[in-house]
């Protein structure tokens, strides 16, 4: 909430950071959002806005924080000063879960303002094309026993909490955990999500891990909410969140709702193995191991960090090849089933000792390369990218990242002004950090890399300080004309989107009968090559195309791939001819401009896609 707007000069000061910023139709937050909206962006997704315990709306203060540059700790010391005073958190730590948070009304002692304000901003949203996504919490609570923020323990005490054996609250999900396999728990869920959908008109939740609630709790809790909603007419909820495998000691007394549990519930899990395959490494790297593990985007086996020495023999082990496969079934909606090649589905080929693919229907698949969690896109590739990677190939290599979620089958879930190179000043966990380090610049004129170190005492921050602070000194900004193509390009890619069903198609079916991956056999360091088959394969189509082809080249170089299929074909938009998808043409990409070809000769069709580019062919009908 605070993100959107608190440091926004176009946000009229009474509004900065609070719910009514959303009916700021003229800030430059609005109008980014009206024009992400205008190229095919559905939802909002906010962090929770519901009552939460770490912010006192009515002491908080906003500290001055000094401007600070580089790897300078001014800006940091006095973050840490201000963290318990100040307005700033993330809110994942609730209080209350039918009320809106305080802190973000105008008048945060009255509860009227509160729900009005909340209200305002939905209705605000909904006029911009947007519907609205609400973070929830109800894995935990702030608190326990006789904690002054504990409310559920002080109505019946050892009831609300998941205890141990010896009767103690279990904090697996960092917090007092919740036990919402008991009923009347499971209600108090059910029962504020349908108010949240009913006299709130939210769109959607995200569920915050996910994994320690009963699956079936989540399916009793999706009924009743879509109950609602069909009745206003308004269709289908969509659910998802973390479906991160739970500590053992939880799994022995529920069945979770884990990416592989949710399976076939229509309830969508994050999609942890693109995610790393495209960024590299996990989230739980730090320090030098950062810059070790490169991925997809920023060089694995084709522009190598110095010492760093991967299996980039192109053989089985290949460690590129294994992250292009991962990342292939991400773009087919992670299914199980999958036929990635002759013999290899989906759930076959591994990811860290598990199946890559565990859905079995598209929408389950939450494609995303970043969320407000761990470091932004930009600021994890600098760490992997080598020093003499430019500004503008770094935007050029984060467009091809965003690329790959939003044209991956499924759900594509896209991190807040990652089409702007967000940046946290490197900050691994920037749940109380500020609104310092959690600056967006809306207007592109820089991106908020380079501020100063980030506080010590969150998330992995003190244990990359080594490897983090000679980049904030040598790394440079990035210019608002990078930002600008960054931004441009990604509004291509959901211009695609909209405009093609075919990287919507609906159906596991369909995606396993008409999606291929024909690279596989032929694979080079950097690209992908993805084929989605249209008028006579997909059940439906409205796009009155014969199929696409995308590269999704990463790499260093121009590359070019050639497909038996296209032998004869010609270049052009007539009746069974080739060429750049329409959106894309109308771009501003002058490299892609310049760069692409589609070339026919009588056994192959050669497709050309310049370096750090991704290219959507079309075929006609």
């Amino acid at each position: 909430m605070r993100d959107f707007s608190v440091n926004d000069p176009t946000v009229p000061a009474a509004h900065q950071g609070r719910f009514l910023a959303f009916t700021d139709l003229a800030s430059n937050g609005m109008k980014h959002l009206a024009a992400l909206a205008g190229a095919g962006l559905t939802h909002v997704h906010l962090l929770p806005a519901t009552d939460f315990a770490s912010v006192d709306a009515l002491t908080c203060t906003n500290p001055n924080i000094p401007a600070t540059t580089g790897n300078g700790t001014a800006a940091e010391l006095a973050v840490i000063a201000a963290q318990g005073t100040d307005c700033y958190n993330w809110g994942y730590d609730p209080f209350h879960y039918g009320a809106p948070q305080a802190s973000y009304a105008s008048d945060p002692s009255n509860g009227l303002t509160r729900v009005l304000e909340f209200r305002e901003m939905v209705q605000a949203l909904h006029a911009t094309g947007l519907r609205l996504v609400l973070d929830v919490v109800y894995n935990h609570t702030s608190a326990s026993g006789q904690n002054p923020h504990s409310v559920l323990d002080q109505i019946v005490p050892g009831y609300y909490q998941r205890l141990d054996g010896n009767g103690a609250v279990e904090s697996f999900s960092c917090c007092a955990d919740t036990a919402t396999e008991r009923a009347m728990m499971a209600k108090l869920m059910t029962d504020t999500l349908v108010r949240w959908a009913d006299q709130y008109k939210v769109d959607g939740f995200r569920f915050d891990i996910m994994s320690m609630i009963p699956k079936g709790a989540m399916l009793q809790a999706l009924g009743a909410v879509n109950a609602v909603t069909a009745r206003d007419g308004r269709g289908h909820t969509y659910f998802y969140g973390e479906g991160w495998t739970p500590n053992s000691a939880v799994s022995a007394v529920i069945t979770p709702a884990t990416q592989a549990n949710m399976a076939g519930t229509g309830i969508g899990t994050f999609n942890d193995r693109l995610r790393d395959g495209v960024r590299g490494g996990s989230p739980f790297d730090s320090g030098s191991a950062l810059t070790a593990h490169q991925g997809f985007i920023n060089g694995l086996c084709y522009n190598l960090n110095p010492g760093d020495a991967p299996d980039c023999s192109g053989d089985a082990g290949d460690a590129a090849f294994a992250l292009q496969n991962r990342i292939s079934i991400g773009l087919a909606g992670n299914l199980a089933s999958f036929p990635l090649r002759a013999g290899v589905t989906g759930a076959q080929v591994d990811y860290n000792g598990g199946p890559t693919g565990y859905t079995q229907q598209p929408q389950e698949n939450v494609a995303y390369v970043a969320c407000h969690d761990n470091e932004t896109l930009f600021d994890i590739s600098q760490y992997k990218h080598p020093a003499a990677v430019s500004v503008a190939d770094a935007g050029r290599a984060q467009a091809v990242g965003l690329s790959l979620v939003l044209l991956a089958e499924g759900v594509a879930f896209v991190h807040g002004a990652d089409d702007l190179l967000r940046s946290k000043s490197g900050d691994s966990n920037s749940f109380d950090s500020g609104d310092y380090f959690n600056r967006i610049y809306w207007d592109g004129s820089v991106n908020n890399w380079s501020v100063g170190l980030p506080p010590q005492n969150t998330g992995n921050n003190a244990a990359n300080a080594t490897t983090l602070g000679p980049l904030l000194n040598s790394r440079p900004v990035p210019d608002g004309a990078t930002i600008a193509a960054v931004a441009a390009r990604f509004q291509e890619f959901l211009g695609v989107r909209r405009a093609t069903d075919l990287f919507r198609l609906a159906t596991a079916t369909d995606i396993d009968n008409c999606v291929s991956f024909p690279d596989q056999g032929q694979q080079v360091h950097g690209l992908i090559v993805e084929q989605i088959l249209g008028v006579g394969c997909v059940s439906a189509t409205s796009s009155g195309l014969d199929g696409v082809v995308v590269l999704y080249n990463a790499s260093t170089s121009t590359q070019t791939f050639s497909l038996a299929s296209f032998a004869g074909v010609t270049q052009g938009t007539g009746s069974g001819q080739v060429s750049l998808h329409p959106v894309q043409q109308a771009g501003s990409d002058a490299t892609l401009l310049a760069g692409w070809k589609f070339t026919s000769g009588a056994t192959s069709g050669t497709f050309t896609v310049p370096a750090r580019t991704t290219a959507v062919f079309v075929r006609y009908h």
